[in-house]
């Protein structure tokens, strides 16, 4: 039936009211077009129903299809087809476990290493400060004997002093030779004031030498007898005060390899050329008298 011929019956049953017309019209349609999408929606599952049944029979042999009886191998085959499918799903399973299993340990051993160095790392940490302790009041021991009875002064390093003509030769004091104390960078041997044996300066002297904040030429005996000059200023170091000798000692340190080494004990003895002129001239001595030990002598 047309649209034309729907809409004439309408209207004559409705007494040709235009809004009931098209209310009725409308319906009528409606109920056409919902009928129609439901039939399209069972033919579509009766299409997909017959496409499973063309999948399930049988099993295909030269290109043809067998018949029911030959349907039961096909699924036999499709049994075994799951099982083996199964078992393959299931060893791949296994696979990924024991690799699993494999990275779990793994994982376990490098944090068993990890805590492992941590370990050492604390102990030696542990260690080298117990070492540093232990050193310190070696250190400690070593130069409050000294203090109390040091050495005489060499003859060969007197002898020299006098060629100098120095006078007024006095224990400063007994110093530890650090690695700052050779290190390039630093370029400097420092001598603490309150380590001091023997002031060189008088207290008046040493005030002017601390206002000027200049550097003053000081003659040096180095260890080996060898007679340099070098600039001698006063710092402030971690808190305290100290005379430091710069300038040339870089020099020092490479021309006396068998004396200065660090944990080397060096006695610095003053010197005046002479005293009683304007401007008299210091001079400075680095004696060695021996090495810090690795442990205490009894």
């Amino acid at each position: 039936m047309s649209a034309e011929n729907l809409r004439k019956q309408i209207q004559a049953l409705t007494c040709n009211d235009g809004n009931e017309v098209a209310d009725k019209l409308t319906r009528r349609v409606m109920k056409q077009f919902i009928s129609r999408i439901a039939m399209d929606i069972e033919k579509e599952k009766m299409m997909k129903k017959k496409k499973i049944k063309r999948c399930q029979p049988g099993i295909r042999i030269n290109g043809k299809l067998q018949n029911k009886n030959s349907s039961r191998k096909g699924k036999e085959i499709m049994v075994v087809r799951e099982k083996v499918v199964k078992r393959c799903h299931g060893s791949f399973l296994e696979e990924e476990e024991k690799d699993d299993e494999e990275l779990r340990w793994i994982k376990k051993q490098k944090k068993a290493k990890a805590k492992a160095k941590t370990k050492t790392k604390k102990k030696q940490r542990k260690t080298g400060a117990e070492d540093q302790i232990q050193k310190k009041k070696i250190i400690s021991s070593i130069l409050e004997k000294l203090d109390a009875n040091p050495i005489p002064m060499p003859e060969n390093f007197r002898k020299c002093i006098e060629e100098l003509g120095g006078i007024d030769i006095n224990l400063v004091m007994h110093k530890v030779i650090y690695d700052t104390d050779l290190s390039k960078t630093h370029s400097r041997l420092s001598m603490t004031i309150k380590k001091f044996l023997n002031k060189f300066f008088s207290d008046d002297e040493e005030r002017k030498f601390r206002k000027g904040k200049e550097s003053k030429e000081v003659k040096l005996v180095e260890p080996c007898l060898k007679v340099s000059k070098v600039n001698m200023t006063w710092w402030a170091i971690g808190g305290s005060h100290a005379f430091v000798f710069n300038n040339q000692w870089n020099q020092i340190v490479v021309d006396n390899p068998d004396t200065l080494k660090t944990m080397a004990i060096f006695q610095i003895w003053s010197f005046w050329i002479p005293r009683e002129l304007e401007n008299p001239e210091l001079g400075f001595a680095l004696i060695k008298v021996g090495d810090v030990p690795d442990k205490e002598p009894s």
